[in-house]
């Protein structure tokens, strides 16, 4: 207070990491040292990202969130699903992931996750009987797209590497990151 500062800093995140990027390459001597996290270095897949579960449910479902009662409801076995995805992979008990990348959970794996009688992978047949909170088959499949992240082709990967949920590697067809198991998305 009352002088000039001895020494100034860039901090950026996101769109402002992109940019604190650009400067530092254009201009390095503007600050004495630069801080960017999470760089939106790559905005045609990024922003693909940020709309790609609409696409989803539009395309996987039939509906858009302009149906309001559609999109409420699915976003409430949405809930539902990532606090069995939460209670699923937190080892330590502490009621959210610690690492979320490493969370396997497939809610077509989860008889919990599944409406009554829906019939899952690998045996499971659903025995959730609340209609408010279980999902079929084909929204467990949608739910796991938008989790996956968004594709060439609209597939995913349920055999999914945690390397390809974190960010370091893009898994097979995957164009972008997108949501961790576990985030409130709805």
């Amino acid at each position: 207070y009352g002088k000039a500062p001895k020494y100034t800093y860039f901090d950026g995140h996101s769109q402002g990491g992109r940019q604190g990027m650009k400067i530092a390459q254009e201009y390095p001597e503007l600050y004495d040292g630069y801080m960017m996290g999470q760089p939106a270095l790559s905005i045609p897949q990024f922003g693909t990202t940020g709309i790609y579960p609409q696409l989803v449910i539009k395309t996987e479902l039939g509906f858009t969130a302009a149906d309001k009662d559609k999109a409420a409801a699915f976003a409430k076995k949405v809930d539902a699903v990532n606090k069995l995805a939460v209670a699923s992979c937190d080892k330590e008990k502490l009621g959210f992931l610690l690492d979320p990348f490493a969370c396997n959970y497939d809610p077509l794996k989860d008889a919990a996750a599944l409406c009554t009688g829906v019939q899952g992978e690998g045996g499971v047949s659903g025995s959730n009987a609340d209609s408010a909170t279980c999902m079929s088959a084909k929204e467990a499949t949608a739910l796991n797209k938008i989790w996956y992240g968004p594709t060439s082709d609209g597939s995913h990967d349920p055999a999914q590497p945690a390397d390809s949920r974190s960010g370091k590697a893009l898994g097979p067809k995957q164009v972008w990151w997108t949501f961790t198991k576990g985030s409130g998305i709805g």
